[in-house]
This record gives structure tokens, sequence and C-alpha cells, in this order.
């Protein structure tokens, strides 16, 4: 099953991160952040990337690019299109990997193609090229769900947790 948890630190210091965690060895759905780098350094913590901010990542910049930025998206969204596929079929295991492999890797080779040709033509301070860079620095680990039935393609679920105990307080 899925699993949240929550521990609150005061500060977003690197160290505090790496403390909270403790002794835990284990992947983790995370976003990009340097605040992480210490707890990833060792490799006893592996990551999984978020898809879901790569995919806002490209909406954002359709208001700059839009041809480009809705190409970005569509790749982006067609994963978790057939995510959901697999999950209405009540895939899990072996099995999800299996139609992951079957139904995903082949457009995120798609979209890995298509990166490699944009990527190098955008201008480096824009939304786009934000978008483009973010799949470009963390493609391992937003692509570890292909590697791991048990990994998400984003981390809302924690998200969404995390945004209910927030308005709780």
């Amino acid at each position: 099953g899925k699993l949240a948890a929550f521990r609150y630190s005061p500060d977003k210091e690197g160290a505090s991160f790496k403390r909270i965690l403790g002794p835990f060895r284990g992947t983790m759905v995370l976003d990009a952040s340097s605040t992480h780098n210490a707890a990833l350094e060792d490799g006893s913590v592996q990551w999984a990337g978020c898809n879901a901010h790569g995919l806002r990542k490209f909406r954002d910049a359709k208001e700059v690019d839009p041809v480009l930025a809705a190409e970005g998206e569509r790749w982006i969204a067609s994963w978790f299109d057939k995510e959901r596929e697999a999950q209405e079929q009540g895939l899990h295991g072996s099995e999800l990997l299996q139609w992951r492999q079957r139904h995903i890797a082949p457009l995120v080779k798609g979209f890995k193609a298509w990166l490699t040709l944009v990527h190098p033509t955008v201008l480096p301070r824009s939304p786009l090229a934000e978008a483009t860079r973010y799949y470009a620095n963390y493609w391992r680990p937003l692509t570890a769900f292909l590697r791991d039935p048990n990994l998400p393609l984003d981390n809302n679920f924690a998200e969404r947790n995390l945004r209910a105990q927030a308005l709780g307080r």
C-alpha cells in the first residue's frame, strides 16, 4: 500500500532532512531540491522523481512557448493516461511493471528523443527551458517508475496528505 510519513522540521536544511530520515534505507519519491542532497549522497536512499511537477512546468511554459510546451505536456500526460489504464485494470507487481514496459516505456523513449532535440534550442532562462532542464537533469529519478512497480509516477499522494495536515493545524 501507499504510505505518507510526515515529520516536522522548522528549517529546510539538508542536515535536518537527513536527521529526520535517521536509519531509513530505500526509495523515496521526492521533488527536486538541494535539501535532499545530503540524504542521497551515500546511496542508501534512492530517489524517485515527481512527474506531476514536470507536467506542471510544461503547462506553465505554454504562455511563452505554446507549441513546444504543449508537445512536452502531451508526452508526459500520455504516461499518466497509460498508468491510469493500468490502475483501472487492477495491475500491480510484475504485471504492472510489464504493462509499463510495454505501454509507457515507448512513450518515455519518444519523449527522450523529443527532449534531446528541443532542450538545446530553447532560451536558457525561459519557462520551457526550466521544464526541459528538469527532465534533462533528473531523468533517472523521473523514470524510476519504469524499473520498480511499487513507485508511482508522482508524489501527489503525499502532497495531498501533507496539504490536509497543514490545513488542519
